[in-house]
């Protein structure tokens, strides 16, 4: 009978996640390997005479990370060309009642980067030309991200002393964050200044983005901050979310890659998340992203909502990652896991038979 059950766990998706994740919860994470959803954002806005309402309209994202099938809205919004991007903006008298539905797909991604085949910063810099590009795009003070003449300029010298290879920067930054700013889930205004992430020990997810890509370009590595919204895997919504992408220089050529500290994610993009806007490297446009919404109250203030509700989702395949700077994806582990449960039912069964 054992056997039996322990055969439908493994032969069942849900129930072979369930096990990966109760045998080792910390440092194992089951992500989807592709998710086709639809979600429908809800933005109202009243105690208002008129209203604005600008957000970027979720892009394409080359390799299949992320496909966009379509976005309809109501009221219709005006397409409007912001930073080289389409934003979509509603407009009117009256209170808000917006609603977007979006329909995506997207992939989970797993970099399994050759550490010895990263270039350093000063090699990088003589011999890529698109490491220079962003270099210049992003190298600097941005709004929330900075560190010129700071703290974390002294401070990111000492996480990572040196001409390192940019991999190492990134995975000596990433286990000094890991360790000493907790994750929280409340914050009191707009984004946290990176000094006052340290200060406090602790931050939300745009407050440890901002940070993570302060000590970067301290250190010379290209990186900015990605926005978008992510489901909560233990509420089952969706939420606004921030999280970081940088540039990996290697011997064969360059590439993007993601780091999510809120959820310990190193070099992995899970498919439960989708992409609204990234930062150019302009301040202004920075902050734009983050005041979406103007509006002429009726006199006591406005209220405003904003929410994601899931319409549709369907998830396709399994990828089994181990968190952390050393992690990685760990192909077959669950199918590890059917001879490691024969054995056991195998031993259980004769003690049994003993007794």
């Amino acid at each position: 009978m054992i056997l039996i059950l322990l055969v439908i766990v493994i032969l069942t998706p849900f129930l072979r996640d369930a096990l990966i994740s109760w045998l080792n919860p910390l440092s194992y994470r089951t992500f989807p390997e592709s998710v086709d959803f639809t979600v429908r954002r809800s933005i109202t806005i009243s105690s208002v005479t008129s209203y604005t309402v600008d957000v970027p309209e979720p892009p394409a994202i080359g390799g299949g990370t992320q496909r966009v099938i379509g976005i309809s809205s109501t009221p219709a919004y005006n397409t409007v060309q912001k930073y080289g991007t389409d934003w979509m903006v509603w407009q009117s008298s009256g209170e808000a009642d917006i609603q977007a539905t979006y329909h995506i797909q997207t992939r989970t991604i797993w970099w399994d980067i050759d550490e010895y085949n990263v270039l350093s910063v000063s090699d990088a810099s003589k011999v890529d030309p698109l490491f220079v590009q962003l270099s210049t795009q992003y190298n600097h003070d941005e709004w929330r991200i900075q560190y010129e003449g700071t703290y974390v300029e002294t401070l990111a010298a000492q996480i990572a002393p040196g001409d390192m290879p940019v991999f190492e920067i990134a995975q000596r930054t990433y286990e000094y964050l890991d360790s000493h700013i907790a994750y929280s889930s409340s914050r009191t205004g707009s984004v946290k200044y990176p000094m006052e992430t340290l200060q406090d020990g602790s931050g939300d997810c745009d407050d440890m983005s901002f940070l993570f890509a302060s000590l970067l370009r301290s250190q010379g590595v290209p990186s900015w901050v990605e926005l978008g919204a992510m489901l909560n895997s233990v509420t089952n919504e969706w939420v606004g979310h921030a999280w970081l992408e940088f540039y990996m220089p290697t011997s064969t050529g360059g590439v993007n890659v993601t780091v999510d500290m809120a959820n310990h994610e190193f070099l992995v993009r899970g498919a439960n998340r989708f992409s609204e806007w990234k930062s150019d490297g302009n301040g202004t446009h920075l902050e734009d992203y983050y005041y979406p919404y103007s509006y002429v109250s009726l006199g006591g203030g406005a209220s405003i909502d904003d929410t994601f509700t899931t319409i549709d989702y369907s998830a396709d395949g399994t990828v089994v990652v181990k968190l952390g700077s050393e992690g990685g994806a760990i192909p077959g582990l669950d199918l590890l896991l059917f001879p490691v449960a024969v054995l056991v039912a195998l031993v259980l069964a004769r003690q049994t038979r003993r007794k």
